[in-house]
């Protein structure tokens, strides 16, 4: 495990570029209804393990990213 985290530390480029990539590649290969499942699945997880307050808060940064993400588009 420490070689794990010294090779991760050694190379943070390029895992935040396989990051990224991993990430775009899950949400353009999964459809939206399948997202909504993994996301109820996580708040879910999240409300049973931290409780309901750390469940709201992290609900509002997501809905705060999201107006963003969608700040420049016309209606």
């Amino acid at each position: 495990m420490e070689h794990l985290f010294q090779w991760l530390m050694a190379h943070q480029a390029l895992c935040g570029i396989a990051a990224t990539l991993v990430s775009f590649i899950i949400g353009w290969a999964l459809p939206s209804d399948k997202l909504m499942k993994v996301g109820f699945f996580v708040s879910q997880f999240i409300r049973k393990t931290f409780g309901a307050k750390l469940e709201e808060k992290i609900e509002d940064v997501v809905d705060a990213f999201d107006k963003g993400m969608k700040g420049d588009n016309p209606k």
